[in-house]
């Protein structure tokens, strides 16, 4: 990032900030039209938000950004980030793709979840999502793909009744552990670590 940052191609890189400043509004509206007119990553006009939405992106917020705003690029060059090195080329990428991201359309999602009762205390879910309209996910890395638990799965409309079960039977087995942290998503757990804490446990230690 720092090699990135001295050639030109992206903002600074050592910010804590996500969120960009209000006059930066006429600077990024000029990016995303040059990268519209270049067709890059075959993206038309209509994948991107319209000129309005993207002057009341909650994306900009002065109180929200002190000595530095967000790590942004400055300009769509992927040959030219090349050119400095495959790591460097991978890492703009990545800074590009997440930027452009923030300034497409929304993703529209149908989610279905099914939970099928056995015993008193026992019941089995099994749950689905169909994109209906991919938005800003066309440029959804494998990464957060392989980490999404809910495969794109079509289930039927089912009734109450429908199905009756006529045999039950245990079967033992073992888990899979939670995927490895990659370092974006070390970064979000160390911002948010609330959801590794077990509550319960940590109210009952004095």
């Amino acid at each position: 990032a720092q090699k990135l940052y001295e050639e030109g191609l992206i903002s600074y890189p050592r910010t804590d900030s996500s969120y960009l400043t209000n006059d930066q509004k006429g600077t990024i509206s000029t990016l995303i039209n040059t990268m519209k007119g270049n067709n890059i990553y075959n993206l038309s006009g209509k994948d991107f938000l319209s000129e309005e939405q993207i002057q009341k992106h909650f994306i900009f917020n002065d109180s929200k950004t002190s000595d530095h705003y967000a790590m942004i690029p400055t300009c769509g060059d992927i040959a030219k980030a090349q050119k400095l090195g495959k790591e460097e080329g991978l890492v703009f990428e990545e800074i590009l793709k997440r930027f452009i991201r923030c300034f497409m359309q929304e993703a529209e999602i149908q989610r279905t979840k099914y939970s099928v009762k056995l015993e008193e205390k026992l019941a089995f879910t099994t749950s689905g999502k169909i994109i209906l309209k991919a938005g800003h996910l066309k440029l959804q890395g494998k990464e957060e793909v392989n980490q999404d638990s809910e495969e794109q799965n079509t289930l039927p409309d089912l009734k109450e009744g429908d199905y009756l079960i006529n045999q039950k039977q245990i079967k033992e087995g073992k888990t899979t552990p939670p995927p490895l942290f990659t370092e974006s998503s070390l970064l979000e757990a160390m911002e948010k670590p609330q959801k590794f804490i077990n509550l319960e446990e940590t109210s009952n230690e004095k």
